[in-house]
């Protein structure tokens, strides 16, 4: 049985673009409006009884920017510049998405793609034909805990990236990219006019878009980076109780996925399972004695290789392992994941 080893293990993280902005104080017309206080309480309490999770304020901050730049239509601000559009719990703000009392976790599927594990949470969609699949949002180690932080994903594969410790991260890194290949002077002015109008609102919000603190927080918690590379954080107590590695290389563990999903017949898929059912008995006695990261870990692998023939026992071990680290609302969602995964027709609810 692998002996319990704990590493601080620190995630990839965006390269930083330029310092720090000077923050603005005023808008060109001397308007700070922006820098009064802005009370979200009823839109927080909206979004905490639909998704049983807090949100933090540079979600609502971006909901107040794109009601700015489009009034009528805020969830639609950023789609002739950026190609994105906001989507899961800014429909609910914008009412056009009103919660399932009968199905309160039809919310927590809406927009869930198919390497999406339940700690990320899609906000953004790329609207580009091109990039159909690529989504941002948040990432919450424990529905439980306040703290998120920005990630950014494709479902062309498992790879997750955090990016920073707010939404505005993306929104400048998009808006940086398309500045650098726009053509047509129209389509410049409107995106030089919009980088305006961010670091106006920034400034004025005092918003620090390049914030990496939180993120480096986590990294000091991170006690292995998962198949998704975007880290596991499990509790552990003075002992280092809490989590011990699976016992296998990132390399061994696809392998071995990879002969199970493509075995050429039953019996031998059968047989291709010996190995990580040997790994399972690992885990099992690994909840006996506390350690229940080894089961996230497992799990999550198994998660985001993504074969049907992984999928039963990828929601067995989760929800075990979620239920046992008290995160009883991300087990609920694995268990709805993996009973409608899908690859297309992200969008549930009725457009």
């Amino acid at each position: 049985m692998p002996a319990r080893k704990r590493k601080t293990v620190e995630t990839s993280v965006s390269t930083k673009r330029s310092k720090p902005r000077k923050e603005l104080k005023e808008n060109s017309k001397g308007d700070t409006s922006s820098n009064s206080k802005v009370d979200h309480k009823e839109n927080r309490t909206l979004l905490n009884n639909a998704y049983g999770l807090s949100f933090p304020k540079d979600f609502f901050d971006l909901w107040d920017f794109c009601k700015e730049i489009n009034p009528t239509s805020p969830r639609s601000a950023l789609m002739h510049t950026l190609n994105f559009e906001l989507v899961g719990p800014y429909e609910v703000l914008s009412k056009e998405l009103v919660a399932d009392e009968g199905d309160k976790f039809k919310l927590h599927m809406h927009w869930r793609f198919y390497f999406d594990p339940p700690e990320f949470m899609t906000t953004i969609i790329s609207k580009d034909k091109r990039e159909a699949t690529y989504h941002v949002g948040y990432w919450r180690d424990d529905p439980k805990n306040d703290k998120c932080v920005v990630a950014r994903t494709s479902d062309d594969n498992w790879a997750i990236a955090i990016l920073g410790d707010n939404i505005f991260y993306e929104i400048q890194h998009r808006l940086d990219c398309r500045l650098t290949t726009a053509k047509g002077k129209e389509l410049k002015s409107k995106l030089e006019q919009l980088k305006e109008s961010l670091n106006v609102f920034c400034g004025c919000r005092g918003i620090n878009v390049d914030s990496q603190l939180c993120v480096k927080e986590r990294a000091k918690t991170i006690v292995a980076p998962g198949l998704h590379g975007a880290g596991l954080v499990v509790p552990l107590d003075e002992n280092e109780v809490g989590y011990r590695p699976v016992g296998e290389t990132k390399s061994k563990l696809i392998k071995m996925f990879k002969n199970i999903d493509e075995a050429p017949n039953d019996d031998i898929r059968m047989d291709a399972f010996d190995p990580l059912q040997e790994l399972i008995r690992y885990v099992q006695l690994g909840n006996d004695e506390c350690d229940f990261g080894m089961g996230l870990e497992l799990g999550m692998a198994m998660f985001c290789y993504g074969s049907k023939y992984l999928n039963k026992a990828a929601c067995r071990m989760l929800s075990m392992a979620y239920t046992l680290l008290k995160r009883d609302l991300f087990s609920k969602i694995i268990e709805c994941h993996l009973m409608d995964r899908r690859r297309e027709k992200y969008a549930r609810f009725p457009s």
